[in-house]
């Protein structure tokens, strides 16, 4: 299709391909800008349920206006295609930058799970559930900003429960209990599924992962989800108990709404925020003091006061002091003291020069 026109958008290039539907870039000739436009696939476009379910679905996200929701402008359809137009954005899909196991920083996956939350909170309130959250489902901006897209494709795949017809590992992978046992879903499975995201996002791991699928059905049904500070020690223990409860196999006793969630997951953001300000006022760098001797093989004058001041100051009870393996770096630097400040975490900067002419020093 690219090169082709329809309607009033010229196609410029494909963007990806779903089991239901195919994305292209466009450009809309009316209003002068790119578009994103998602055909239904051959085969879906030839089934009457799936059509009505595509402009059904269409029509829910449409309603949903939220910064963090992928905008939806129009349906309609040629004499050959059912398409749905769409905000274009610049940017990554979240599993393409957790490939290989990475992870993202603490404050970065609180950021980005506390964005996706508030934007299927809308969601939620209208009562429509995604059904399919999970990292492939949402793209970053180059800003940092967070879009939910796709919504209601795994009711456009086709039923209430289980499909076996096309069903993807990486999809089941974020399924909560009651999608993999086909008992049915509300916001609460939405709410599994985005604390799979978000452990993933913290580990660069999925909770439950195996090849053969009625294995990982069995294991996110019946066991237990590794505590994410397990795998990576940074991970504070009020982030376990969030994440314990966002995974709770029992769905009365998961998050019931995300508002609760929000509140949980924002009131420790701002501890780890007020935890980090009080380790940086208490936090003191002393960088390596420079030699201005006329003899420059003077060095070791100053590199053992540095190491002095370093050692005298670690005594202090109520202060944390930089390493000097890590200060050592900021030798004959150009940086200024608020970027090195900045970068060490710390609040006080000491540094020094040593002058030795014949007996004397100062």
């Amino acid at each position: 299709m690219v090169g082709q026109t329809v309607s009033h958008y010229k196609i410029i290039e494909k963007l990806g391909e779903g089991g239901m539907g195919v994305v292209y870039k466009a450009k809309d000739s009316k209003l002068d800008r790119l578009v994103a436009i998602k055909f239904l696939t051959s085969g879906s476009s030839n089934n009457e349920e799936n059509k009505a379910r595509f402009i059904q679905e269409a029509k829910a996200a449409a309603s949903l206006n939220h910064p963090n929701i992928l905008s939806i402008y129009e349906i309609d359809k040629d004499e050959k295609n059912q398409f749905i137009v769409m905000e274009f954005i610049e940017g990554d899909v979240l599993k393409s930058l957790l490939k290989a196991g990475k992870s993202v920083s603490l404050d970065q996956a609180i950021s980005w799970v506390i964005q996706t939350a508030k934007g299927l909170k809308v969601a939620h309130d209208r009562n429509i559930v995604h059904r399919d959250i999970k990292s492939e489902n949402l793209m970053i901006t180059k800003d940092g900003q967070v879009k939910i897209m796709d919504f209601g494709i795994a009711k456009l795949k086709g039923s209430s429960g289980l499909t076996k017809t096309g069903m993807s590992v990486g999809t089941l992978s974020y399924m909560s209990p009651e999608q993999v046992q086909g008992i049915g879903v509300d916001q609460r499975s939405d709410i599994w599924s985005l604390g799979v995201v978000f452990y993933e996002l913290l580990t660069g791991e999925l909770p439950f992962k195996t090849e053969h699928d009625a294995a990982l059905i069995y294991m996110i049904s019946n066991e237990d989800v590794t505590p994410p500070s397990s795998l990576d020690r940074k991970i504070p223990n009020q982030i376990d108990t969030i994440i314990r409860k966002m995974l709770d196999k029992d769905w009365s006793l998961r998050y019931q709404n995300l508002n609760d969630f929000i509140n949980d997951i924002e009131a420790v953001k701002k501890e780890l925020e007020t935890s980090s300000q009080k380790d940086k006022k208490k936090a003191i760098a002393v960088l390596p003091f420079d030699n201005i001797s006329p003899d420059k093989d003077s060095d070791y004058f100053s590199d053992g006061l540095t190491d002095e001041i370093i050692a005298n100051l670690a005594r202090l009870k109520d202060m944390r002091v930089i390493s000097r393996t890590t200060s050592i770096q900021y030798k004959k630097t150009n940086k200024d003291i608020k970027t090195i400040g900045r970068e060490l975490g710390a609040r006080y900067i000491m540094e020094g020069s040593v002058r030795k002419f014949q007996d004397n020093l100062r």
